[in-house]
């Protein structure tokens, strides 16, 4: 799966990810949420630049990750230019910015494969589920439509996502 989503031309990306953020602002979790965590994308991942600029826009900031010690820490930022390579090249806040502890309502998850029980697939490290094991609210897999299979290999401690957006449906999670 990885090398088919390496191998996608970025224009591509970015169409799929603007229909995919068009998805999200047809939707009511943007409205009913307070405290919105969102991935910064990277590579083939879904785009999240759009959906980051509306959460600061309409909420004034958003809760972003940076990894510290092999964890993900949430960092709320308030604009996008503050944002710097870490330590697997993808962007993170710059370190004035300060790690906070947040009952987060909503949380825009990345992946590698997804299926429609909510079990997700990630890179491999478990940065995400220990993460996502803290978070309460609801959980939103972002991906391309052929990121959505019949089977993603699941253990017990993996967290699943309560709903999937992509470019061309959006799917409440059998497993939840």
């Amino acid at each position: 799966m990885i090398k088919y989503l390496e191998s996608q031309n970025q224009e591509v990306i970015r169409e799929k990810s603007f229909m995919i953020y068009q998805n999200i602002l047809k939707s009511n979790y943007l409205d009913c949420a307070n405290c919105i965590h969102c991935y910064v994308s990277y590579q083939w991942e879904i785009d999240t630049n759009n959906l980051l600029q509306k959460i600061i826009d309409e909420k004034g900031f958003v809760y972003v990750p940076r990894l510290s010690n092999n964890q993900i820490k949430q960092v709320r930022i308030d604009n996008l230019f503050n944002l710097k390579k870490g330590r697997y090249g993808i962007l993170e806040p710059v370190y004035k910015n300060k790690v906070v502890e947040v009952n987060v309502d909503l949380a825009f998850v990345p992946g590698v494969a997804f299926d429609t029980s909510g079990n997700r697939l990630g890179r491999g490290k478990g940065y995400y589920d220990k993460f996502l094991a803290g978070v309460s609210g609801i959980k939103i897999g972002l991906a391309h439509d052929l990121q959505v299979i019949e089977n993603v290999p699941h253990q017990e401690h993996d967290i699943k996502m309560d709903y999937l957006i992509t470019e061309k449906r959006t799917i409440q999670c059998k497993g939840k």
